[in-house]
């Protein structure tokens, strides 16, 4: 009985070490279902060792060392608490081992994201650079955007020289490159199209068809704007 007890105390002692971040699941998962299975037949000898013990002490005449055998089945049900312990913990183990590669994957992805990021940043400066260089050697047309009239007008007056055309003006300056212009936004040239541009049953309102997440988002230019994007249009595609 002592080897029994000081077997179960080592195995309590181990469990209490095990470090569910770098025991392999397989032998988690084994330990979990031996230890269910051990402490279910811990369970089976205790009860049916107590129930012979009472039945020969009290209905037959061979009476046994009652004593003994009450702590001899104590001792095993206590080995079946022990080992159901241990499978509980095996199996919250196997749940965290589960959750560190759970987050070890969304690590990776999110470190594959943001290399992808910073590769298509380092390439898109590439180009701007390259374009820019091509810009100066191509002496390109320079635009100034400002956001509305009154802006274009402020920027007009700071400049040497000015001529007002249809929807923008041809500035002249020292601190200028050659062929700069200024054009002008009126506010939101371009506004998000309505609901019922993406699709006809949005054009009666319902709380069902709430939230609308288009998969690609339309754009419109109001009638009242039309002119004037077409200018900005037709100078920044020069620019």
């Amino acid at each position: 009985m002592k080897k029994i007890a000081h077997w179960l105390l080592e195995k309590a002692k181990k469990d209490m070490r095990t470090d569910p971040f770098t025991t392999p699941s397989r032998r988690t998962k084994l330990s979990y279902y031996f230890d269910n299975l051990v402490s279910m037949v811990f369970y089976i000898m205790g009860i049916y060792l107590m129930l012979m013990d009472l039945y020969q002490e009290l209905f037959t005449a061979n009476h046994t060392d009652f004593l003994g055998t009450a702590l001899m089945a104590l001792v095993l049900l206590l080995g079946g608490l022990l080992f159901r312990w241990s499978a509980y913990a095996d199996f919250k183990a196997i749940n965290r081992y589960q959750q560190y590669l759970k987050q070890q994957s969304i690590e990776q992805q999110q470190e594959l994201r943001r290399e992808t990021w910073l590769k298509a940043a380092e390439q898109g400066k590439t180009e701007l650079e390259q374009k820019l260089n091509h810009k100066e050697r191509m002496n390109m047309t320079t635009v100034i955007l400002a956001e509305k009239p009154s802006q274009a007008r402020s920027y007009v007056q700071a400049f040497q020289k000015s001529t007002k055309k249809q929807g923008y003006y041809m500035v002249s300056d020292p601190v200028l490159p050659e062929n700069t212009l200024v054009t002008y936004g009126l506010g939101h040239l371009v506004e998000l199209a309505t609901p019922d541009k993406y699709d006809q049953k949005y054009q009666q309102w319902a709380l069902s068809n709430l939230p609308i997440f288009p998969d690609k988002y339309k754009f419109v230019v109001s009638a009242s704007k039309k002119d004037q994007f077409k200018v900005v249009k037709d100078l920044l595609t020069k620019a």
